[in-house]
């Protein structure tokens, strides 16, 4: 790999960022936070702020929103602000929250719009929802529940101290506030790559991560709370905070980080901060088992930043049991992947397998002793093993092998495979890329640039196991290990 070019980060630490400053309230993406009085305030490396506690702590006096000007947020109990994100985790799905009375978990006694004056001290962060509702211009809102019901989420960290414009926000997640600088990115790690035809503008893939990737809650319901355009996502739409969709977003940010064209040191910041926040949730007892297209992606942010910054819990998270304590998986793509074995052919060659939970929607194709030793997929395999298919048209088949292609090439090109520790994910992807073949045509859940990618860097590579549904080994080899 060649190395990062580091005068846009020096210009950027001499010239472009933002000294701390006094003032008296806060504005970002719409959201005004009012203080009492004058407070030091500053921005993170991200673009974030945060106000320093001068020790008696910091008085919000207000909060409103460009988005729903003129009303009234002491009565109204959509747009809410909550005090950090609590833990959640399969067991604790629906966390107390203050942020909308529409969601599960609401309590008004959270939501710090309706209790105000506030005072925030150090160690915390107000985070602030702008939530979509039925009379709004563009809305998705078209019932109860919509997904997603929130627009906008902005966070306000309180500081001890002034940590000044090269540190990271600290997770938003409760008790997490390890502190990153950008002088320790490792960025003779980044590579050099040559464009291809569909690389898109750092712009447009910068848009998607620049403001916080937020996850408030387990499973589906995460949906409901993305705030689209937190996502680059301008138009909002039923379901268009969809985790594979998400994902697949981060996936054309981090390989465009990887092409060698234009000043990516925004861009780096941005995938760091991911990384760091999805770190936090962790640390916070959240895990992300596999469930259908809701939970992929959160695996390789990590290990990215981690690699960036050397840190060591974060690279560690490719240590972990496939399954956490409970029976199920840490990460999507770890409990999903897996080896074809005799239990798996025992399982759907048994008479009672079409009829003992296996999703009937696609045709079902049993294992067969010439399978076994290869990498398949499967819905909840490593905690449901009775749902795999050996079929191509597996329900969320495509959706997690669509997403699989840039998460798996990313860890590729950064080196991280050994690091991730679960090699059939990535032998599963460059098995799915041969079959069948059409590979560059049949995707529907991955975006034209991520395939180009594929197509320039990694196709041709070598897959593990042979079976009636692989294609002859290829000659062409292009490996990126």
């Amino acid at each position: 790999m060649k190395s990062f070019k580091l005068y846009s980060i020096i210009a950027y630490l001499m010239l472009g960022a933002t000294s701390a400053f006094a003032a008296t309230s806060i504005t970002q993406y719409g959201i005004t936070w009012t203080f009492d009085k004058n407070y030091t305030v500053g921005q993170f490396a991200n673009g974030d702020y945060y106000v320093v506690d001068p020790g008696s702590g910091v008085v919000i006096t207000n909060v409103s929103n460009e988005f729903h000007a003129g009303t009234d947020l002491s009565t109204v109990d959509y747009d809410g602000t909550s005090l950090n994100v609590g833990a959640w985790s399969y067991s604790n799905q629906n966390p107390t929250q203050g942020w909308d009375s529409r969601m599960s978990g609401y309590n008004s006694a959270y939501n710090i719009n309706k209790h105000l004056p506030y005072t925030l001290t150090s160690g915390n962060c107000l985070c602030t929802i702008e939530s979509w509702l039925p009379t709004d211009p563009g809305t998705p809102y078209t019932g109860t529940r919509t997904r997603p019901s929130s627009k906008v989420f902005a966070i306000l960290t309180c500081m001890s101290s002034d940590v000044g414009s090269t540190a990271f926000r600290p997770s938003y997640a409760t008790g997490q506030k390890t502190i990153y600088y950008t002088t320790d990115l490792q960025t003779s790690l980044l590579p050099d790559l040559d464009a291809i035809p569909s690389t898109p503008l750092l712009s447009t893939v910068e848009n998607y991560v620049k403001r916080p990737w937020v996850d408030l809650t387990y499973e589906y319901g995460s949906e409901y709370w993305r705030p689209n355009e937190n996502f680059g996502i301008e138009e909002a739409y039923d379901s268009c905070t969809y985790q594979q969709k998400i994902t697949n977003k981060y996936n054309d940010a981090i390989l465009r980080l990887c092409i060698d064209s234009g000043d990516r040191t925004n861009l780096l910041y941005y995938l760091v901060q991911i990384g760091i926040d999805y770190y936090g949730l962790y640390q916070n007892g959240a895990t992300w088992p596999s469930d259908g297209g809701h939970q992929m992606g959160y695996k390789f942010p990590i290990l990215f930043s981690g690699l960036m910054l050397n840190d060591s819990g974060m690279l560690a998270i490719g240590e972990l049991d496939v399954n956490d304590s409970s029976g199920r998986a840490y990460f999507q793509e770890d409990g999903d992947h897996f080896y074809v074995d005799q239990t798996a052919v025992d399982i759907t060659n048994d008479d009672d397998w079409p009829t003992s939970g296996v999703d009937t929607r696609a045709t079902l194709t049993p294992y067969t002793t010439d399978d076994i030793g290869t990498p398949e997929w499967g819905y909840r395999h490593s905690y449901q093993p009775h749902r795999d298919n050996a079929d191509f048209t597996a329900t969320y088949r495509e959706i997690n092998s669509g997403a699989g292609v840039g998460t798996a090439l990313s860890a590729l090109i950064f080196g991280l495979k050994t690091t991730w520790n679960h090699d059939a994910f990535f032998d599963y992807q460059d098995r799915y890329s041969k079959w069948p073949s059409n590979f560059y045509t049949k995707y529907t859940y991955v975006s034209q640039f991520t395939l180009e990618m594929w197509k320039a860097y990694r196709d041709g590579a070598p897959y593990v196991g042979y079976s009636k549904n692989l294609i002859s080994k290829p000659t062409n080899l292009h490996i990126v290990e």
